[in-house]
């Protein structure tokens, strides 16, 4: 214990750059080191959540969902830890089930179009949001669970396409997808809603970049979904960490108002969330009835 560390707050100062770090990595001298923050908090924060009732979802390797709190609440569904503001407390529910289901599925299945997109600059996941949008209000039942990777339902648990017939198209498929992976979020944050009011939802990571996903998330979740300005929330979450404790910001919220800026919200639309409703029933329903088959297909 005794050569452990001193514990200190995430925004307090660590120690400063050495002479000998300054050499190193071109740093200046006695620039203030502060502790730091757990990526996913440093999410949050970058994406404006300060307060209780701010729910941030990270739709990337992982689905994190976590929501921050005053008090503490325990459940097998999250973990509760400290938050950066003393007496603020961050209760996150995670699985890897998000936005690599779509990375798995361009990179296996969408060849051509990969090229083509390096041909004329393009981005490959441009064409994505295009065939969806061709087929978002279609009165079509094609499912995905999202466990390419992983899922809430244990490590037995794989990733299947329900639903399919001739007549479906890979737009039909890409839109299964990003319902499945909402889906798999909205697991989570029903949990975290069970304990704690959620006011709204904001996203960073791959899926928020995608309008239709994003609206897809606020239909599903039957919430208001904000996408901010920064590509790397973390990033910003971390320099507004740094700044704190350097004494750059009085508080987080004067500096996530000086930091962050919402660019687009999301208002739920209550005809595709009642189909989404519908559709989330059935996909638990999936997910329940193949729990002792996954076990046979390992």
């Amino acid at each position: 214990a005794d050569r452990a560390p001193t514990i200190i707050g995430s925004a307090q100062i660590a120690g400063h750059v050495t002479e000998a770090a300054a050499a190193l990595t071109g740093l200046v001298a006695g620039t203030p080191v502060v502790s730091g923050l757990h990526d996913v908090d440093a999410c949050a924060i970058g994406t404006g959540c300060s307060e209780p009732g701010q729910l941030s979802m990270t739709a990337g390797t992982f689905s994190i969902n976590q929501v921050i709190s005053a008090a503490p609440a325990m459940d097998a569904r999250w973990a509760c830890r400290n938050f950066v503001t003393p007496g603020r407390w961050m209760n996150m529910s995670i699985s890897p089930a998000s936005a690599t289901n779509l990375d798995w599925f361009v990179s296996e299945l969408c060849a051509a179009e990969i090229a083509q997109a390096e041909q004329v600059g393009r981005s490959p996941y441009a064409f994505v949001n295009d065939e969806i949008a061709a087929v978002i209000d279609e009165p079509t039942k094609v499912y995905f669970l999202p466990f390419i990777y992983g899922s809430p339902y244990g490590d037995q648990a794989s990733a299947g396409f329900f639903g399919l017939r001739g007549w479906h198209t890979r737009g039909h498929m890409l839109r299964a997808v990003f319902e499945g992976v909402a889906f798999n979020h909205k697991w989570h944050i029903d949990a975290l809603r069970s304990a704690f009011d959620v006011t709204e939802v904001r996203v960073t990571g791959g899926g928020a970049r995608s309008e239709i996903w994003s609206q897809i998330f606020a239909d599903a979740f039957g919430l208001p979904v904000v996408i901010t300005e920064a590509q790397e929330a973390g990033a910003l979450g971390a320099a507004i960490c740094a700044g704190l404790g350097a004494g750059v910001f009085a508080s987080l919220e004067t500096a996530i108002s000086r930091t962050v800026r919402a660019v687009r919200t999301y208002s739920p639309d209550p005809a595709r969330g009642a189909r989404l409703a519908e559709a989330y029933q059935l996909y638990t329903d999936l997910a329940q009835a193949l729990q002792p088959i996954w076990a046979r297909l390992e």
